[in-house]
């Protein structure tokens, strides 16, 4: 009777209980797989740079390209910590965010403009990878290499020359009645070709302007440039002291000397001081 009863309760299991399908096992060893492949691939995308946007220059608007460009140029020494430079940012303006331009953070920004900066990664073991920030070009040492080309009396030099020595200083033509300065022994070293669009500009008057700090322009023909030249304070002559007049000495009779009263010990050695003073000539 009992084996009956457990043939039927066999039965009903058969009836009731799912067969595992062998497609099951199969994707339960695989998922494992899948997420360790899933892992690798996200790792290899972070370390892989992202979209180059310098090539796009319509991509970054000019106004965060002028930000940025002038962060640099004031920067104290020529690297710096990410932290720090996102610092200056905010120091020339207060109200300054990536976020406001899209960007959910600072590196990705400075990742943005790699015509401008250069971004070096340095990898800490057991700690987040830190960033530095380096000048791609030195604008300041560029900017004198090209209005230098021309030896002028006065150095006045025109923009769209500067633009053109800016654009290509190895080849530009010179204008009529401009030499070369043969001192400059760079002239014949190629250099990588220039753009104002790079710093946010469309004009180049408006980008030397920006420069006030190491050009000036012409009163009466603003469309000529040259090196601020520093103004040299003439010297302050020395003031030379007077020499000192010898104070001549009160006779040894007198009571004061030098606003002090003196107390003569002559009369303590039994001599009075003119007795002294005879003495004295004698």
């Amino acid at each position: 009777m009992s084996s009956f009863f457990s043939a039927i309760a066999n039965l009903f299991r058969r009836l009731f209980s799912s067969p595992r399908r062998p497609e099951e096992g199969r994707t339960q060893q695989r998922e494992p797989r899948v997420q360790a492949r899933a892992q690798e691939n996200a790792s290899r995308q972070q370390d892989q740079p992202r979209q180059d946007l310098s090539r796009d220059r319509d991509a970054v608007p000019a106004e965060l390209r002028q930000r940025v460009y002038q962060a640099v140029y004031n920067m104290p020494k020529q690297r710096m910590h990410a932290g720090q430079f996102g610092s200056r940012l905010r120091q020339a303006d207060p109200t300054f965010s990536y976020e406001k331009y899209g960007f959910t953070k600072l590196i990705y920004l400075l990742e943005a403009v790699p015509d401008i900066v250069a971004l070096e990664r340095v990898n800490n073991p057991g700690a987040a990878p830190a960033y530095y920030v380096r000048p791609v070009f030195d604008i300041s040492a560029r900017l004198k290499q090209a209005i230098e080309r021309y030896d002028s009396e006065d150095g006045w030099v025109h923009v769209d020359s500067v633009m053109e020595s800016l654009a290509n200083p190895a080849t530009a033509t010179l204008p009529s009645g401009a030499i070369p300065n043969s001192a400059n022994g760079n002239l014949e070293k190629a250099q990588s070709p220039f753009s104002i669009r790079t710093y946010g500009f469309s004009n180049i008057s408006n980008f030397l302007h920006s420069r006030s700090d190491l050009l000036e322009f012409k009163a009466d023909s603003p469309a000529y440039v040259r090196l601020l030249r520093r103004r040299t304070e003439p010297a302050k002559p020395k003031l030379v002291a007077s020499p000192k007049r010898p104070r001549s000495s009160p006779p040894l009779g007198s009571s004061r000397q030098n606003g002090r009263s003196i107390v003569h010990l002559s009369k303590f050695a039994g001599f009075s001081p003119q007795v002294l003073n005879q003495k004295e000539s004698e």
